[in-house]
C-alpha cells in the first residue's frame, strides 16, 4: 500500500520493523504490531496508545475505474478506557480524517510531501 519513505509525506514519521510480525511506532503517537500484511490489498495492526490497545484494518480494493480504501479502527467494549469514554468515536476519528486529508493532498500533488502550512488555513 505504501512504504517507509512515503508514509511521513502524508501521515507522520514511522520507525520499526515494517513487516508481518514486526512492530511499528509513529513518532509521538501510537505504535503496535503488524498482524496481517498482504500487499497491496490488506494490512492489520494493533494500535497501542496511552496504555490502551485497539485494532486497525486497512483494505484496498478495485472499484469502477479506481480503488476503494477502507479503514476500520476497532475497540472492544471491554477495552474502553478513559480516553475512549471521554471522546467516544472522536477518540480516533479526528486523527483519521486529518490523515486522509493528508493522503488526498499527497495523491493530488503527484506524491509530494504535504506541508503543514498547506492545510492549516
Amino acid at each position: 500500500m505504501t512504504n517507509r519513505e512515503r508514509i511521513p509525506r502524508w501521515f507522520m514519521p514511522i520507525e520499526g520493523e515494517l513487516r508481518l510480525g514486526g512492530r511499528y511506532q509513529f513518532k509521538g503517537n501510537a505504535g503496535g504490531s503488524i498482524t496481517r500484511c498482504e500487499p497491496p490489498e490488506a494490512l492489520d495492526v494493533t494500535w497501542e496508545f496511552m496504555g490502551g490497545m485497539s485494532w486497525v484494518t486497512v483494505r484496498l480494493e478495485p472499484e469502477s475505474e479506481g480503488m476503494r480504501l477502507t479503514i476500520e479502527h476497532i475497540v472492544h467494549a471491554s477495552d474502553v478506557d478513559e480516553h475512549w469514554k471521554q471522546y467516544g468515536p472522536g477518540a480516533a476519528g479526528v486523527g483519521w480524517e486529518l490523515s486522509l486529508l493528508g493522503l488526498g493532498l499527497h495523491i493530488a500533488s503527484g506524491g509530494g510531501t504535504v506541508e503543514l502550512e498547506a492545510v492549516e488555513g
